[in-house]
């Protein structure tokens, strides 16, 4: 917000001023609880529709950031683009701007042996970076 002044004293009174004040802040990750860093799933548990996979997973990957932070997602260290992703998998992108939460969410929406592999989420603004990484085995 802004924030005004008038200098005044026993002498007399000064000419306003004011500044503009902006908080700021690095990402942080919304939820405290620790992330797997290896997680072991059995693809023929869950519901995963007809065919030869199964099993749904979601991970999250949400922030408290401002301005917004940009969530990236990378398997073996090859960035996930939305455009790239496989029908099987999904990026759940979002910005809830009264609250100042990113979300990033990595959706499998019918997990196979090929979804095996090292994740790792990055949020970053331009007053930080964050990352969380861990091993998926189907």
């Amino acid at each position: 917000g802004r924030y005004y002044c008038t200098p005044e004293n026993s002498v007399g009174r000064g000419p306003a001023s004011s500044v503009a004040l902006e908080v700021v802040q690095s990402p942080t990750w919304l939820t405290t609880s620790a992330w797997p860093t290896v997680l072991t799933v059995n693809a023929s548990s869950g519901g995963g529709g007809g065919g030869g996979g199964g099993g749904l997973l979601r991970l999250d990957c949400s922030t408290l950031a401002k301005p917004e932070a940009l969530t990236r997602w990378f398997k073996n260290g090859v960035e996930i683009r939305q455009a790239d992703a496989a029908a099987t998998t999904a990026i759940e992108e979002g910005y809830d701007p009264a609250r100042h939460i990113s979300t990033g969410a990595l959706r499998f929406n019918r997990l196979g042996p090929e979804d095996s592999g090292e994740y790792i989420c990055t949020a970053q603004n331009g007053f930080g970076k964050i990352e969380r990484s861990l091993r998926l085995t189907i």
